[in-house]
C-alpha cells in the first residue's frame, strides 16, 4: 500500500480508542456502593453492552430508541434492570446511568497517539457512538477529531454497507483514500468490503477475561496493518504510519 494515497484515518471508537468496559463497571460499583447495593457489575456491564450491541448493529436508525445508541443504551438498560430485579433503578436513575457511557476513559495508549497522526491525516469517527458521547469523551480524552461521523448521522448502522460508503461520501474521500481502525473482526471485514484499507488494533482486555470476545483475529480480510497493544501500544501504529 502506497501511503502518500492515504488522506485520512477513519476510527472505529468504542472498544478501539476507549476502554469502555473499565469505566461503566467503576461507575456502577460506586453508584452502587451508594445505594448500599451489591451486585456482579462486571457481568450487568458485559450484558448491558452485548444487549446494545445486539440491538444497534446492522439496525436503520429510525429504528432505534430516540434513533441513536444512547436511547439504545436507556431501552436495554431499563429491560436489564427488570430481568434482573434492581428496583433501585427508577426512571430518573435510568437516565442518570446512561450518562455513564459519557465519560468512560480512553484506553491509555490513544490520545497521543491521536495527536501524533493527526499531524499527518484527517481523523474522523466512524462509530455507532452518539455525536453527544464523541463529543463529552472526547473533550475529558482529550481527542480533536476533524471529523465527527455518528451511524445516528447515517440511515443505517454498522456493520451495514452502506453506512462506510456514506461515510466516506461525508469525509469528501474515496475509501482507498482510508485507512479505516478498529479493534473488531465484523467492522474491519465491512470496511475492507466497502473499499477501505484497514487496521486492526488488537484490544485483548476489552471484554475482560473473555478470551473469545478479545480474540479479534480471527475472520478478517487480510487487514493492511496489524497492531498488538500487547507488546508496543497504538504507538506501534504511528511508527508504522508516520516514519
Amino acid at each position: 500500500m502506497n501511503l502518500e494515497n492515504i488522506r485520512a484515518l477513519a476510527f472505529d471508537v468504542g472498544g478501539t480508542v476507549l476502554d469502555w468496559r473499565t469505566g461503566i463497571i467503576r461507575d456502577l460499583t460506586a453508584w452502587g456502593k451508594g445505594k448500599g447495593m451489591t451486585h456482579d457489575w462486571e457481568a450487568f456491564t458485559d450484558q448491558w453492552r452485548t444487549n446494545s450491541l445486539d440491538m444497534a448493529l446492522n439496525a436503520k436508525q429510525a429504528d432505534l430508541p430516540r434513533g441513536n445508541i444512547d436511547g439504545v443504551h436507556r431501552h436495554t438498560l431499563a429491560a436489564l434492570a427488570k430481568e434482573r430485579g434492581i428496583d433501585a433503578m427508577n426512571d430518573e436513575e435510568l437516565d442518570c446511568l446512561t450518562m455513564f457511557w459519557h465519560k468512560i476513559p480512553a484506553w491509555p495508549d490513544a490520545p497521543a497517539a491521536h495527536a501524533r497522526l493527526r499531524e499527518r491525516f484527517v481523523m474522523s469517527t466512524i462509530t455507532i457512538l452518539s455525536v453527544r458521547m464523541i463529543i463529552d469523551i472526547s473533550r475529558i480524552a482529550p481527542f480533536h477529531w476533524d471529523s465527527i461521523i455518528s451511524c445516528e448521522m447515517l440511515e443505517w448502522y454498522k456493520f451495514h454497507p452502506s453506512s462506510y460508503a456514506r461515510a466516506a461520501e461525508l469525509m469528501g474521500f474515496e475509501p482507498e483514500e482510508i485507512i479505516f481502525v478498529a479493534a473488531h473482526n465484523l467492522d474491519l471485514k465491512a470496511a475492507h468490503d466497502a473499499g477501505f484499507h484497514t487496521a486492526l488494533v488488537i484490544r485483548p482486555e476489552e471484554w475482560g477475561p473473555s478470551t473469545d470476545l478479545n480474540n479479534m483475529r480471527d475472520h478478517v480480510s487480510d487487514p493492511d496493518f496489524e497492531i498488538d497493544i500487547e507488546t508496543i501500544g497504538m504507538t506501534e501504529l504511528v511508527d508504522r504510519l508516520c516514519d
